[in-house]
C-alpha cells in the first residue's frame, strides 16, 4: 500500500482521506508504491468517479472521489 503522509488535495481531504491512510487500490487495481499508485491514476480523466480501497486505524473501506 500507499501511506498518504498529507492531504493537500481539498477532493481527496473531502472525500475522506487523511495523513495516516494507506492506500490499497486505486479502482482495482492493487498499489504497493507511488509509483504504481501515480501509474494507476493516468488511468483516469478529469470528472472520473475513482474507487480507492483504504485502511486506517480504524478499518478498511472504499473511498469515492471524483478526478478534478
Amino acid at each position: 500500500g500507499v501511506l498518504i503522509a498529507r492531504v493537500s488535495n481539498p477532493v481527496a481531504a473531502q472525500a475522506g482521506l487523511s495523513a495516516g491512510d494507506v492506500v490499497l487500490q486505486v479502482g482495482r487495481q492493487n498499489v504497493g508504491s507511488v509509483a504504481e499508485f501515480n501509474q494507476a491514476l493516468k488511468s483516469f480523466k478529469s470528472g472520473d468517479r475513482v474507487r480507492l480501497l483504504v485502511r486506517n486505524a480504524q478499518s478498511t473501506g472504499l473511498v469515492t472521489l471524483e478526478m478534478p
